[in-house]
């Protein structure tokens, strides 16, 4: 997300005025701080949400949760489309490790023609910039793909065709795939996750990545969906219409137009229904579940699915 994202909100919303809410002045400028201000929707059919404005750096302590769950959000939906699912890995070796944000955008271009080429039309891919055991600058591109099981010797051409392409002899790639749900779930969750949690781990870099587009997805979706989310994690599927601006009790579009403090959701009759989300009167069973899932620890956060 552009870190003008913001400021370009406050320019295009109409602050939401009620005679019950507290008198706030928000200039753009206040819209920076974090944690502090959502936008305001409404579907054709008159159902109202909110979710709250972040800035999108990965760094940031107010927004790296929330903007994963968007991220994670956005993708699942597409992701009930696909069966099987393959996670592909791409690393360079040190001395070739690019930082330019140009270069990032090229790179994940060729190697997505490479598996287009090779019969991979569609997935998904997103850097990331650092490794779990360290602060070292470690960019690698994941890919997820609809795929399972690859013959080792088709595995092999893919590794050779991606490494001619990006010019990087060494640079290692993994593959692994699975068709099970909690399996899928956990792919999507890491690799939409952040990586640049800390911006004093390189302060060029984090310059050099501000407006860069790190979640791209191609191809086609659609068809029906493969697979969904059991029992309670189906709130997993009705937030994530949400971030896609769809309403998820008629189907028709959201249209976000105003802003509104964050605690002055109540008194408007919002209730919170996952993390930065609310919607207005929303069915009771929907808070019941977020109250549990935040009772034991936000779900997904401290469990997998078999």
């Amino acid at each position: 997300m552009s870190s003008n994202y913001l400021e370009f909100v406050a320019k295009v919303s109409t602050p939401v005025k009620n005679e019950n809410l507290a008198d706030r002045s928000h200039p753009p400028e206040s819209y920076q701080i974090c944690g502090t201000w959502a936008t305001m929707g409404e579907c054709e059919s008159g159902h109202k949400f909110a979710k709250a404005l972040d800035c999108g750096r990965e760094w940031c302590r107010e927004c790296k949760e929330t903007s994963h769950r968007r991220r994670f959000g956005r993708w699942l939906s597409k992701a009930f489309k696909i069966e099987e699912m393959g996670q592909l890995v791409v690393t360079a070796e040190p001395i070739k490790r690019w930082r330019k944000k140009e270069d990032f955008r090229q790179i994940g271009q060729v190697v997505k023609e490479v598996l287009w080429a090779l019969g991979f039309e569609r997935g998904f891919r997103r850097w990331h910039w650092f490794g779990n055991k360290s602060n070292a600058w470690n960019p690698h591109l994941n890919f997820l793909l609809e795929s399972g099981y690859l013959d080792p010797d088709f595995l092999d051409l893919i590794k050779e065709q991606i490494r001619e392409a990006i010019g990087v002899e060494n640079a290692e790639i993994h593959y692994n795939y699975s068709d099970k749900i909690g399996q899928k779930i956990h792919m999507l969750k890491y690799v939409t996750r952040s990586t640049f949690l800390k911006r004093w781990w390189d302060l060029d870099m984090s310059d050099e990545l501000k407006n860069f587009r790190n979640c791209v997805s191609w191809g086609k979706w659609e068809n029906e969906d493969k697979w969904g989310l059991p029992g309670h994690e189906k709130i997993y599927g009705y937030v994530a219409k949400i971030e896609m601006s769809v309403c998820p009790c008629c189907g028709s579009k959201i249209h976000w137009s105003r802003t509104v403090h964050l605690d002055d959701l109540a008194v408007l009759d919002y209730q919170q229904i996952w993390l930065k989300v609310w919607q207005e009167r929303p069915p009771p069973s929907k808070v019941l579940v977020f109250d549990l899932l935040r009772a034991i620890g936000r779900g997904f956060d401290k469990k997998r699915l078999g």
